[in-house]
């Protein structure tokens, strides 16, 4: 067979383990920060707290008219930063509470009644609520003692409707308590301080906690680094450790020590690569530590620096890139939590500033709705004292992480100007996938300028890799921009490069064992106005070798799906027979030529094998849509300019391959962002290619120039959330000519960017061809175009400063 990718390991290296690897950096977890020619290499860097005009919290009515905790009051003024997180987060605590009270309530009577299941976010504001009312005293006069009264009262019939529930609705009680059994056990703990359950009605609740737990354990165990295993370990060492002497109480604690030693910590790090998901995931697995005494399991450096790596996770106006599958609201309230843990465990005043951050950026924002409130009640009972300062944060930082056979992989690029007001941020995601991770490698997930949000992603659901700000190539300018289910023409041969080896969107818990393959599959979907006969051909899967040497694993195969109008939503799996044990581990990536005549059906790609953690055999899907590699990161050689870039493969719409470097320069004087996209080509053929664009308005567009603006960030029925719009206006220039392309949709689920466009560059081109493209993209900029030079491989950007020279290496 060919060697796939020997020229790229020529001129990259070969880098890792010698078994079960890539070609990447050596296998540790860094936060890599070039802060001088001196210093390459930090676990942590971190910024100032700006808290100094927080203000005393004065012993007066809260937003809901109760009083502020006594405690709290008596260290008034004695630090600042303290000050101001206990006011944001009991201000973000009461706001979700008003505004979610009066449904949850009618929500409460009508469990009841009925005797179903309670929603967990029914347990979650009662928990939140219970929470509340124990920083009250419980001699408070008048109005503040009837909202004592009321919560308690809310939450003991929660708790109750939960017992009823667990009893009488035990699958139903499951699905939920999946994420809520250990907000019961707080619940019911909470209660008990409250003094506020008789012993029958303890009794009661102790059975079903123990109940739910069994049913939880039956019916909802997950094994993995990720966040719905995580809480369920935590529901089921928090059962064992309120019920100690329930004889199931060992095999909840079993299953949770596994998640910890085996998921977790063999790795030291989470498969979650969705900003809101890592968020719950923090939130639990510090619990869990807690839960089970194994706090100083996360003393371990290589544990602290897989949490460092979050740190640049924040811009300055404290928004926060929204990668993977997540609402641009999603999860922020459990990151109030997990940046005020961390930055309290760690000591570290980066986290205990970015958790402030965070907040006051929600609190900025009265009409979102906080759901997740378990975080916030729980936030507000680990606010840290500031911590002691440390170095102002780097200008460019680059992160890793592990999977979870020990391989390493680039993870995000941040860049900043500076932490004050009107300080501007990029952050770049470096690969695809990763649990509930999307197609998104070398794309910008947000650029912001002081409170403006200029860029970010199109969000929640899985969307094609043209449907992220980074770059695409297909064979015509129209399909450059086509929406993600037709980004492949029927018919005609593609081919996808797929990490197996890295679980997908729909991935679960279930780690792939690569040595103990049984079966390889396509999921066809159901494609919106077709009927009759779907087919599929799989020409072959070839196995890639991390030196790039290939191996044919299999000859490929064909099936078909009947679609009907009359029956909407069907699924197939299309795959060969029973592969036997098939020891896929020497491969780091597969290579899998297909076509279909209706590719718009062709969803991702599916494996069963034994799960890496010991379990049984089980199916799980990768997103693989086309596929890229990232071969190599860095940061701008010079500490004083916010910048970076890095050096990946990818394959087009058409499966070919392309080599494509980025470099970004972040401008201190007014946040401008620069971008060097170059592609080379390794097939000759037809090709349209270039930088992607999506924003919500197009103010205005020229031959060379478009003026774009997003007036709002997320909008869904009445739910509207914006920060102060901006016009960006983004300039091109190429080393071969150009023109601007858009097209008109929109992309559901609350994103409301519609305007999508690209500067292409069109025409044959040889195999070994380069070719760069310039993008420059100037915040609130109405003067002219700028004149750009460039050559392959390089550009030159004037400016007020001097002139900006980008260079691939």
């Amino acid at each position: 067979m060919q060697n796939f990718l020997a020229d790229d390991v020529a001129a990259h290296g070969q880098h890792g383990r010698q078994k079960n690897t890539f070609p990447m950096p050596r296998l540790r977890h860094v936060v890599r920060v070039l802060l001088s020619a001196q210093t390459a290499l930090l676990f942590a860097v971190a910024g100032k707290i700006h808290a100094a005009d927080a203000g005393p919290i004065r012993d007066s009515a809260s937003e809901l008219g109760l009083p502020f905790p006594p405690a709290w009051i008596a260290e008034t003024g004695a630090d600042a930063r303290r000050d101001e997180a206990r006011r944001l987060f009991l201000t973000l605590l009461e706001r979700s509470i008003a505004k979610n009270s009066a449904a949850q309530e009618r929500q409460l009577d009508k469990v009841e009644a009925q005797q179903k299941a309670v929603s967990r976010f029914t347990l979650f504001l009662f928990y939140a609520q219970a929470c509340r009312a124990s920083l009250i005293p419980a001699d408070a006069p008048g109005a503040e003692k009837a909202a004592r009264d009321r919560y308690i009262n809310n939450a003991r019939r929660a708790l109750l409707a939960f017992a009823t529930a667990a009893r009488t609705d035990r699958k139903a009680q499951a699905d939920q308590n999946e994420f809520s059994q250990a907000t019961c056990v707080a619940l019911y703990e909470e209660l008990d301080k409250l003094r506020a359950l008789g012993a029958e009605e303890k009794q009661t609740v102790h059975a079903a906690l123990g109940d739910g737990a069994q049913a939880v354990l039956e019916l909802k165990a997950e094994r993995g680094s990720f966040n719905r295993a995580a809480y369920v370990a935590l529901g089921l060492a928090e059962t064992a450790r309120v019920l100690p002497d329930d004889a199931r109480a060992a095999a909840w604690r079993a299953f949770a020590t596994d998640v910890w030693e085996v998921d977790w910590m063999r790795s030291r790090d989470t498969i979650e690569d969705a900003r809101g998901y890592n968020g719950l995931w923090i939130y639990a697995t510090f619990r869990l530590a807690e839960s089970l005494g194994r706090l100083g399991d996360l003393r371990d450096p290589r544990v602290a620096a897989m949490f460092a790596r979050f740190s640049g996770m924040v811009a300055p106006n404290g928004a926060m890139p929204d990668f993977g599958n997540c609402y641009w609201v999603h999860g922020l309230e459990h990151w109030v939590y997990a940046a005020e843990r961390i930055g309290a465990f760690y000591k570290r005043a980066d986290f205990l500033d970015n958790a402030a951050r965070i907040a006051r950026f929600l609190a900025s924002h009265p009409e979102l709705d906080l759901g997740e409130m378990e975080a916030l009640a729980d936030a507000c009972r680990i606010i840290a004292p500031a911590a002691p300062p440390m170095p102002p944060r780097p200008r460019s930082v680059l992160t890793t992480r592990v999977t979870d056979y020990g391989d390493v992989l680039y993870d995000k690029l941040y860049l900043r100007t500076g932490e004050s007001p009107d300080a501007a941020y990029v952050c770049v995601d470096l690969h695809d996938g990763g649990y509930h991770g999307h197609a998104d490698g070398g794309s910008i997930a947000l650029y912001t300028k002081g409170p403006h949000v200029l860029l970010h992603t199109l969000g929640r659901l899985e969307v094609f890799a043209n449907q992220h700000q980074g770059v695409w190539s297909a064979q015509t300018a129209d399909e450059l921009l086509a929406d993600g289910a037709s980004q492949h023409r029927p018919g005609e041969w593609t081919r996808w490069l797929v990490n197996f080896r890295w679980p997908g969107t729909h991935m679960g818990g279930h780690t792939i064992d690569p040595a103990r393959m049984r079966r390889i599959f396509f999921r066809l979907g159901d494609p919106e106005g077709f009927t009759g006969e779907g087919v599929l051909e799989v020409r072959d899967v070839i196995g890639v070798r991390p030196d790039g040497s290939t191996k044919l694993i299999h000859p490929g195969w064909s099936g078909s799906q009947r679609y009907s109008a009359k029956k909407p939503g069907e699924r197939a799996f299309l795959g060969p027979a029973d592969l036997g044990v098939a020891d896929w581990s020497e491969f780091s990536h597969l290579l899998v030529s297909w076509k279909s005549n209706v590719p718009q059906a062709v969803e991702w790609m599916g494996f069963e094998s034994a799960a890496f953690n010991g379990g049984p055999n089980k199916a799980g899907g990768l997103r693989a849509r086309a596929g890229s590699r990232m071969l190599s990161a860095r940061v701008n050689p010079d500490a004083s300019v916010a910048g970076g870039g890095f050096t990946r493969e990818m394959l087009d719409a058409s499966g070919r391959r392309i080599r494509h470097s980025r470099e970004l320069r972040l401008r201190d004087t007014d946040g401008a962002l620069v971008v060097l996209d170059t592609f080379e080509f390794t097939e000759a053929g037809v090709y349209a290619f270039g930088p992607v664009w999506h924003a919500q308005a197009i103010v205005s567009r020229d031959a060379s120039c478009v003026v774009a603006r997003d007036d709002a960030q997320f909008q869904k029925r009445k739910t509207i959330v914006a920060q102060p719009p901006l016009a960006l206006r983004f300039d091109f220039a190429g080393t071969e000519a150009l023109r601007i392309v858009s097209q008109t949709y929109d992309y559901a689920h609350g994103h409301p960017q519609k305007e999508h466009f690209a500067a292409v560059c069109e025409g044959a081109r040889r195999a070994g061809e380069r070719v760069s493209i310039v993008s420059v993209l100037r915040p609130a900029e109405t003067s002219g175009p700028i004149d750009v030079e460039s050559k392959p491989g390089e550009a030159r950007v004037p400016s007020a400063a001097g002139v900006m020279i980008l260079r691939h290496e």
